[in-house]
C-alpha cells in the first residue's frame, strides 16, 4: 500500500538571518511508502541542488523518513519571500513554508542636483533603504579631494544647507555625505553639488582650506611699457553674474 509523505511543519514559521549569511536548515518527512523526493524552492526558483537528503528505513513498517538540509546564501533581495520544503511521492505531496527576514544595511542613495549661486534654499535629500528600516543620517560637507569641511546637525533624509550671502554661496561647492547604520553595517553615499573642470587650486570654504576643481589664469606681457604698469581688472562669469577682482601692476624700479 502507498502512503503519501508527511512533513514536520516549520514552527516558527519565520527565519531570522543576515545579509551575506547562509541560511541552514532542514526539513523531515515521515511515514511515506514508497520514500519521498524533497525539494526547496525560494520565491519561485528552485534551490534543491543546494540541499543534501538522508533516508532511513523502518524495516517493520516499510516506511521512509527523510531528512533534507538546506544551506543557501541570502541577501537582500529575498527578505520577506517565502522558502519551501516539499515532500513527493507516488501517493501525495505535502508542503511547509518559512518567510526570510534578512537583516541588511542601509543602502543609502543621495539625489543627483546641482543648485545655482542665484538660489538662496537649497535641498538635498537621501533615500534609504534598510532592515531594520531607519530614516535618519549623517550628513557630512567633502571637497572633491575628500578633505571634511564641516559636519552638520541635521540627522534626518533632507539636508537644507544654511542660508549665506549669494558671494559665499560657492563655498558649499562639494561632496555631501549621508553615513547611515542600523546596527548591522555602516554605508555612506555621497553626491557631487558642482563639478568642474579638473586643475588643482585651493580655497578656504568655511574656514577649512580645501582643494579645489578650478583654474589658473595667467596674463603675459610682452615689451613691457611704461603704460603697461596700470590698473587691470580680472571678470569671471556664472551666467549673467561675475566676481571681479583688481589687481594693480606697479614697476619695480619704483618701489
Amino acid at each position: 500500500m502507498r502512503v503519501k509523505p508527511v512533513l514536520i511543519l516549520f514552527d516558527p514559521d519565520t527565519l531570522y538571518t543576515e545579509e551575506t549569511k547562509s541560511v541552514d536548515v532542514s526539513c523531515q518527512s515521515t511515514g511515506s511508502r514508497p520514500a519521498a523526493s524533497m525539494y526547496w524552492l525560494l520565491g519561485q526558483q528552485n534551490i534543491t541542488s543546494d540541499s543534501t537528503s538522508q533516508t532511513i528505513h523502518d524495516s517493520p513498517t516499510d516506511k521512509y523518513t527523510v531528512t533534507s538540509s538546506l544551506r543557501y546564501s541570502v541577501d537582500r533581495r529575498y527578505n520577506g519571500q517565502k522558502l519551501t520544503c516539499g515532500a513527493v511521492n507516488i501517493a501525495g505531496s505535502m508542503e511547509t513554508f518559512l518567510t526570510l527576514d534578512v537583516k541588511y544595511a542601509p543602502g543609502v542613495i543621495v539625489e543627483n542636483k546641482t543648485f545655482s549661486l542665484t538660489q538662496s534654499h537649497r535641498q538635498i535629500d537621501s533615500t534609504l533603504d534598510s532592515n531594520p528600516s531607519i530614516n535618519i543620517c549623517t550628513w557630512q560637507h567633502k571637497s572633491t579631494y575628500g578633505e571634511i569641511i564641516r559636519d552638520f546637525s541635521d540627522n534626518n533624509q533632507t539636508l537644507t544647507l544654511p542660508t549665506v550671502s549669494e558671494n559665499n554661496r560657492y563655498q558649499d561647492t562639494g561632496e555631501y555625505v549621508c553615513i547611515a547604520e542600523n546596527g548591522n553595517k555602516q554605508l555612506v553615499s555621497s553626491k557631487y553639488v558642482i563639478k568642474e573642470d579638473p586643475a588643482i587650486v585651493k580655497d578656504l570654504f568655511h574656514g577649512v582650506e580645501v582643494q579645489l576643481d578650478g583654474y589658473t589664469v595667467k596674463l603675459a606681457i610682452s615689451d613691457l611699457q611704461e603704460s603697461d604698469f596700470t590698473n587691470y581688472t580680472l571678470r569671471v562669469y556664472y551666467g549673467s553674474h561675475y566676481v571681479q577682482h583688481d589687481v594693480t601692476l606697479e614697476s619695480a624700479s619704483k618701489l
